[in-house]
């Protein structure tokens, strides 16, 4: 049976007590964490995520590692999904940034100094952004639609993924997306300043973004 509609206070007060289930197996939590900090083969820890999404209300709490190849796989398949969706904001941005840098640097301002010369760049940083930020809103419930129907065609199935954030609602749906940005970043400065640290909370986010995701996802 698949848990019911829940409010987004409710959804994330119920991924923060999940995430903390984590340390009631040590072992599990160590395990995760020396798999996150290994490059490629932490794909298994998104494919843990993935299975927690996929799960959903089986779970009481963080599943046992288990089925590593499998886990890889999922997280693999995320992470191409992840890249095909980055590579148009990139493709778009390039070729406006040729239409922009050429003519004003080579054309129209020759004699201008390097700094000002750049000025061309925030144009392109600004629609690449724009660009970027409607991929993403897209993006990440495709990525879900493809966890939780285990077809990985389904990450671009577009009007599909329309649905599913129209059946959200766009505001809950854009509000939990900035709530996921801000905690990731925080874990990220937090990384980047202690190694450690980050590797530790890394895995929580993991746990935590995989359980509020599923949570977000329309049931039914």
């Amino acid at each position: 049976m698949e848990m019911k509609k829940v409010t987004l206070s409710e959804n994330l007060d119920e991924s923060a007590h999940f995430t903390v289930k984590l340390i009631d197996d040590v072992g599990n939590l160590i395990l995760l964490i020396i798999l996150g900090i290994i490059p490629i083969i932490n794909f298994i820890v998104a494919g843990y995520g993935a299975e927690i999404i996929r799960r959903g209300e089986e779970l009481d709490k963080p599943p046992k590692l288990s089925e590593f190849g499998k886990l890889f796989i999922d997280g693999l398949k995320i992470a191409i999904a992840a890249l095909l969706y980055a590579l148009v904001p990139l493709l778009i941005g390039t070729i406006v940034g040729i239409m922009f840098a050429v003519p004003f640097k080579l054309k129209y301002y020759p004699e201008l100094p390097t700094i000002f010369s750049l000025l061309w760049l925030y144009p392109v940083l600004a629609v690449t952004s724009l660009v970027g930020i409607l991929f993403a809103i897209f993006g990440v419930m495709g990525i879900l639609h493809m966890i939780r129907t285990d077809e990985f065609g389904k990450a671009f199935a577009f009007s599909e993924i329309l649905k599913l954030i129209e059946t959200v609602g766009w505001g809950e749906y854009l509000i939990w997306l900035i709530i996921m940005y801000v905690i990731g970043s925080i874990v990220a400065w937090l990384s980047a300043a202690n190694f450690i640290v980050g590797a530790i909370l890394s895995v929580f986010y993991i746990v935590f973004a995989a359980r509020s995701a599923y949570h977000i996802y329309p049931k039914g």
